[in-house]
């Protein structure tokens, strides 16, 4: 035990972990950059693996039959300590429709939101696509959360506006011709500059070329891991 300083490592990180996730802890908070981790409770995953560690090693120190009665002990604690958490879990089933309409996002304080958004939005678009600059008007409007169509006819050059954050994906087609897109407004939606006459205006969310070298590499370190386990099984 001396020569072991896991099992002292282990400790620490369980017990730094969990005080951190109590209230005494709040003048560290005031300290550390806390927007990096939103809830202190989410160190507890630490706490976890510190503690998990801690017990297996404990077991160890004892002949198999009282690991059995030890394990049956902390076992049955636990799972009756935390029944009435178990019992308490519900499931709430909702439709695109309404991930389509909500307003607020699915996190805190918006830190998902892209840099160039200057005004979060507060309320949902009236219409999908709308007319900023000329005479034009806008028809046949067909969208989902990858894909957005429409036609317009404009009397002269003209500049409509795509209610959607623009991320990076997004790319617009006029007549099947690529096009800029601005997003330099202050709310970060997608504005087109199009010219006279009838138009067939077609955008989509498509992955860019970091993507695809992310997922490359992702299915690349699959395959060597997946392989090496072949490997080691056959011997």
């Amino acid at each position: 035990i001396k020569n072991n300083y896991l099992p002292f490592l282990f400790l620490s990180i369980s017990v730094i972990s969990l005080a951190l996730c109590l209230p005494l802890s709040s003048f560290i908070w005031r300290v550390l950059p806390s927007e990096l981790i939103q809830f202190p409770f989410r160190l507890l995953s630490l706490t976890i693996l510190g503690t998990s560690f801690i017990c297996a090693y404990f077991l160890n120190q004892f002949k198999e039959k009282k690991v059995y009665l030890i394990s049956f002990f902390i076992i049955g604690a636990t799972f009756i300590s935390s029944f009435n958490q178990l019992n308490s879990a519900h499931h709430v089933n909702r439709d695109e429709a309404y991930f389509l309409t909500n307003e607020d996002t699915t996190t805190v304080m918006a830190e998902y939101m892209p840099v160039w958004v200057k005004n979060n939005p507060s309320r949902h678009f009236e219409n999908k696509v709308e007319v900023l600059e000329g005479d034009a008007v806008v028809d046949n409007i067909m969208y989902d959360n990858k894909k957005i169509s429409f036609d317009v006819v404009s009397n002269g050059d003209a500049v409509v506006r795509i209610n959607t954050i623009y991320y990076p994906g997004w790319e617009a087609s006029v007549d099947t011709y690529l096009v800029d897109i601005d997003y330099s407004n202050e709310k970060g939606v997608m504005d087109l500059k199009l010219n006279s006459g009838k138009k067939n205006v077609i955008l989509e969310f498509k992955e860019t070329k970091l993507r695809n070298i992310a997922n490359l590499l992702s299915i690349f370190g699959f395959g060597l891991v997946l392989i090496y386990l072949i490997i080691k099984l056959k011997k």
